[in-house]
């Protein structure tokens, strides 16, 4: 359709044929102004091949008849976008019954026969002869809590005591070295207690983490991302992809999430996410020593709360727009939340929590965003949210993205955070 998005990068454009053509003439290209000939065919349907992804496309199709007058009828131009991603394995479509997520994932445990897979269609597999084990022990097996997008990640286990442990994903041939991608990424949440050396194997080419061990050890969703152009062997007919854990006797716990082809080359850093727990005005961070751009306290008194000699600006409906920060919800309302005393910290930071800020109204899906203004480049910030405890339960998850480039792929993301439990 006119308009249509996430269209996939290799897609069949379909049309129905004019009365009196005799060819069809498709054009397509990133300029609606300048389409370039891709195809003339005698079918009304063209499979475009290789787009780029994060790409808007235009495409056209002009009819053709030499015996006609006019020779030739074109077609309106119509839009389509490609996704900003492509998805190796985001591991959300992984259920309890014939798509577990250690049949498509080998390791070193396998499956067996009889009711497992009675209904599945597949034969039983001895697993790869190493010491991983990819899933939970019973359902849901894969990971439903510990995520950083979606609603599912991948648990593997490690033991290098039973020999070399390696997941390995099977699958039609993809073309990697096409469609504009250039990094290969994939989110890992470790443990401290974890040992041994991150790796990944592109078919057979393999892959080794050349950064900081805390990408492994870390109870903390980082990035790490792969520059293709430094990989060897083609790319262009991908069939398998391992991750793997080198080290002798080495043995832990990941959990691997999102598991994406983008069209940029990310860079993989520093942790951009850190958490620490507050009881006051004593340990909230908040010091007169520090310079502060933007302060924000959502109450609906004026002015905001006085911490530790720093004055907060009050930001509320009436000054939304008025002050060097905006806000905006997807849909309910932009709600702040004044005189709940139900909070667990002593001192002038209570002011700021009682008066807080919740997304939408809880309607659904409704995402708050706040843009800062004058901010300078080039220039490094650092940044606090405060999230309050509400009740007792770990029922309210909630997910900070940063996006420094503006809106698009790239950005940095928490993964869930419960608000009730926010450790």
């Amino acid at each position: 359709a006119d308009g249509a998005v996430d269209v996939p990068v290799n897609v069949v454009l379909s049309w129905r044929a004019g009365r009196e053509a005799a060819a069809h003439e498709v054009y397509l290209g990133t300029d609606p102004v300048d389409l370039a000939l891709a195809a003339t065919t005698d079918d009304s349907s063209f499979l475009a091949e290789g787009l780029d992804y994060d790409q808007a496309y235009y495409w056209q199709v002009v009819e053709v008849n030499e015996a006609e007058t006019p020779s030739a009828y074109a077609g309106p131009i119509w839009q389509i976008s490609t996704p900003a991603y492509g998805v190796v394995d985001d591991f959300d479509l992984r259920d309890d019954v014939c798509n577990r997520i250690f049949f498509a994932w080998e390791d070193g445990l396998g499956h067996s026969g009889g009711e497992d897979i009675e209904d599945c269609d597949m034969a039983p597999s001895n697993g790869n002869g190493g010491g991983s084990i990819v899933g939970n022990a019973s359902a849901p097996f894969a990971e439903q809590t510990v995520v950083y997008a979606g609603t599912q990640s991948m648990p593997l286990e490690y033991d290098n005591a039973f020999g070399a442990s390696e997941a390995i994903l099977t699958f039609p041939s993809q073309n990697w070295g096409g469609s504009s991608i250039k990094t290969l990424s994939l989110m890992v949440f470790g443990h401290p207690d974890n040992a041994g050396q991150l790796y990944v194997k592109i078919n057979n080419t393999k892959v080794v983490y050349d950064g900081d061990t805390d990408l492994i050890q870390t109870a903390q969703w980082l990035p790490w991302h792969i520059d293709l152009s430094t990989v060897g062997g083609p790319l262009s007919n991908v069939t398998s992809f391992t991750i793997g854990i080198d080290g002798a006797n080495a043995a832990g716990k990941l959990y691997i999430d999102s598991i994406r082809l983008y069209s940029q080359v990310l860079e993989t850093g520093a942790p951009a996410f850190s958490f620490v727990k507050i009881t006051g005005d004593e340990d909230c961070g908040i010091s007169a020593d520090n310079t502060y751009t933007h302060k924000l306290d959502f109450g609906t008194g004026s002015p905001g709360a006085l911490i530790n000699g720093v004055q907060f600006d009050a930001y509320n409906a009436g000054a939304n727009g008025t002050l060097n920060f905006n806000r905006e919800s997807s849909s309910g309302l932009a709600s702040e939340h004044g005189g709940n005393a139900s909070h667990n910290v002593t001192g002038s930071l209570a002011d700021l929590l009682t008066d807080m800020y919740y997304n939408g109204n809880n309607a659904p899906g409704g995402t708050p965003t706040w843009t800062l203004s004058g901010l300078t480049a080039g220039q490094t910030y650092h940044t606090r949210i405060y999230t309050r405890q509400w009740g007792p339960d770990d029922n309210r998850n909630v997910t900070f993205v940063f996006d420094p480039d503006g809106a698009g792929p790239v950005s940095d993301s928490t993964g869930k955070i419960s608000e009730d439990n926010a450790v």
